[in-house]
């Protein structure tokens, strides 16, 4: 596995960015590949209720794409995480 981890700044919320893979039973090679962009944030809804929103994205691949899905994430989503923390989030409110 490997992620990125960071703060965004004066929000008090986190981005994580990791990648998780799964080898072929003999382990020549990848048989699922997947990309996941996670954004944590703390919210108190109008009654004073607390709680965290998770907003996520998720990109997968199996089998003989996993290499080029792979290549491509190096090239073209380096921008996935500004995405992700640039989109307006919904107003929450826990119900009873």
């Amino acid at each position: 596995m490997s992620y990125q981890l960071r703060e965004l700044p004066g929000t008090g919320e986190f981005l994580l960015d990791f990648l998780l893979s799964q080898a072929t039973p003999d382990g020549k090679s990848q048989s699922i590949v997947e990309r996941n962009v996670y954004r944590y944030k703390p919210f108190t809804d109008p009654s004073g209720k607390k709680g965290i929103l998770l907003f996520g994205v998720s990109q997968r691949s199996y089998g003989a794409d996993t290499e080029s899905f792979l290549t491509s994430l190096k090239r073209t989503n380096v921008d996935l995480p500004a995405k992700v923390e640039q989109f307006k989030l919904p107003s929450i409110a826990i119900a009873r």
